[in-house]
Formats: structure tokens, C-alpha cells, sequence
């Protein structure tokens, strides 16, 4: 996972806050989030607790940026460089105008994991 230390540190901290809020759906409900963000059922609440339990645990050593960065460039190698044509389609009529930028922007995405974005993405 390609993300900043500093922007990871701030996501893990409010996984914390909502995975405390979340125990239960009482909880969620008299919790600050639990008026804006409602549940039909606990099914559903468990399932986002399982994804913020994720983002909670996520490590950026070295080795997992090194590891994802080699699985981009492999993937890059492995399904060429014409694929960002499907993305043609998008762009209508200036799909010609559109070739230079979205070849661009697939390549940046294999080669970063971010498609557009800050520098320090």
C-alpha cells in the first residue's frame, strides 16, 4: 500500500475512534457517527468493522512497499501498455485528444499505484 506515514498514522487513529463506536449497533447509535451513518443491520456494521479492523492493522514497512511496488512492475510487464485504450471510451468524441493523457495515467498508475495525485503519493 502506497500511503504516507503520516496520513496512515492519522487513518489508524480514527479506525480507532469508529472501531470503539462499533462494538454494537447500540453502540454505533449512541455514538457521534451513529446520527449521520445508520445500519439496517449488525451484518452490515460487522462487515465495516472488518474493513477498519484492516486499515487499523496495516503495516508500511519497508518490505510491504517493496513487495507492492514489485507486484505493480510485474503486473506492468505482464498486461503491456495498450490496455489504457478501454479507458478511451470514457472520453467520448475527443477520445483522440484523450490518447496521450490516459496512456499517461495508466502508466503512472503501474508505476506508483496512484493514478493522479500529489508528487509525494
Amino acid at each position: 500500500m502506497l500511503i504516507p506515514k503520516t496520513d496512515l498514522f492519522l487513518l489508524q487513529e480514527h479506525t480507532t475512534k469508529l472501531l470503539k463506536a462499533s462494538e454494537s449497533l447500540e453502540t454505533w447509535l449512541a455514538s457521534s457517527y451513529g446520527h449521520f451513518i445508520q445500519f439496517t443491520n449488525a451484518a452490515t456494521l460487522t462487515e465495516l468493522r472488518r474493513y477498519w479492523t484492516q486499515y487499523k492493522t496495516i503495516d508500511v514497512s519497508g518490505t510491504v512497499n517493496t513487495d507492492f511496488r514489485d507486484g505493480m512492475s510485474e503486473r506492468t510487464k505482464a498486461i503491456g501498455t495498450l490496455n489504457f485504450l478501454q479507458g478511451l471510451r470514457s472520453a467520448g468524441p475527443l477520445w483522440m485528444s484523450a490518447m496521450e493523457v490516459c496512456g499517461d495515467v495508466y502508466r503512472k498508475y503501474w508505476e506508483t499505484g496512484v493514478a493522479g495525485g500529489n508528487s509525494a503519493d
